[in-house]
């Protein structure tokens, strides 16, 4: 791998993990417009645009950090693996 396609892929890398917090800083967003002193009908369309924008920014930043990444992740949140030991995620791999 050439020095440039290094940078290249850095990069690309950074600007996914920043769209992808930028994702659930908008998801987390969502929360607060039901307690905003709006009209009920700009509520639910701030709500709904917000959720959509923040979804597409995740899976743009998804697809730009790539699949293993997202892969790996997704292995080590799911509640389901948190009780495996060390050993046993190695075999599994």
């Amino acid at each position: 791998m050439t020095a440039k396609a290094s940078k290249r892929k850095s990069l690309t890398l950074k600007i996914g993990i920043t769209l992808l917090v930028l994702g659930t800083l908008l998801w987390l967003s969502v929360l607060v417009f039901p307690f905003l002193p709006l009209p009920v009908g700009v509520k639910v369309a701030s709500g709904a645009v917000t959720a959509i924008v923040a979804e597409t920014i995740c899976w743009v930043g998804a697809f730009c950090i790539g699949k293993e990444v997202v892969v790996k992740y997704r292995h080590r949140f799911n509640p389901k693996n948190w009780r495996k030991s060390a050993k046993a995620e190695e075999l599994s791999e």
